[in-house]
């Protein structure tokens, strides 16, 4: 019986605090990890900025076809009667709505490949 709890306690002894808000490392590294570990809900959204401007990016250029044939359409049209331009117009924002998805489906792996990250799919 007295084995088996001096096994217990050898596992606990292993066991990693992934809750504490102290580090466990000196210097500046053990400063950093504190800061981070303090203030994580920070440290999350700072890190993930770059990702959000990339995906603003990314959504923008997957808009410049959609909004380019809707001004096309809009110039080309406006010399037409009223009811040929909202035809055109609403053809074009219907069209520039499937562009969107085109270039969208396009430019998501582009930029996967451009930041090369492993991503593994996992069940957790």
């Amino acid at each position: 019986m007295l084995a088996k709890l001096d096994k217990a306690q050898e596992i606990r002894s292993d066991f990693i605090d992934i809750h504490s808000t102290e580090s466990d490392k000196t210097g500046v590294a053990g400063a950093l990890e504190s800061l981070f570990r303090k203030h994580t809900q920070f440290c999350f959204s700072v890190a993930l900025t770059p990702l959000i401007f990339l995906c603003l990016f990314l959504i923008a250029v997957a808009i410049v076809p959609g909004v380019a044939l809707f001004h096309f359409i809009q110039e080309f049209t406006k010399d037409y009667s009223l009811v040929a331009q909202y035809l055109g117009v609403g053809i074009s924002i219907s069209a520039g709505y499937f562009l969107y998805g085109l270039s969208i489906i396009l430019l998501a792996p582009l930029a996967n490949w451009l930041l090369r990250l492993k991503i593994k799919p996992w069940r957790g």
